[in-house]
């Protein structure tokens, strides 16, 4: 009786999709979080400070 899990070598194909896959995910990721910092940027920079338009 043998103990040992048996793992299969995948194939290159499998590998390559795999890659692929990876890749398109963290192009994904980084595109949402690069649209997110610069949404915050906007926030914060885009808004004229109310003081000075009181004291103006």
């Amino acid at each position: 009786m043998n103990t040992q899990p048996q793992c299969k070598t995948p194939i290159p194909a499998d590998v390559q999709k795999i890659i692929h896959r990876a890749h398109r995910m963290r192009s994904e990721y980084l595109n949402k979080s690069i649209k997110a910092g610069l949404s915050h940027l906007q926030g914060v920079f885009g808004h004229k400070n109310p003081v000075a338009k009181a004291t103006a």
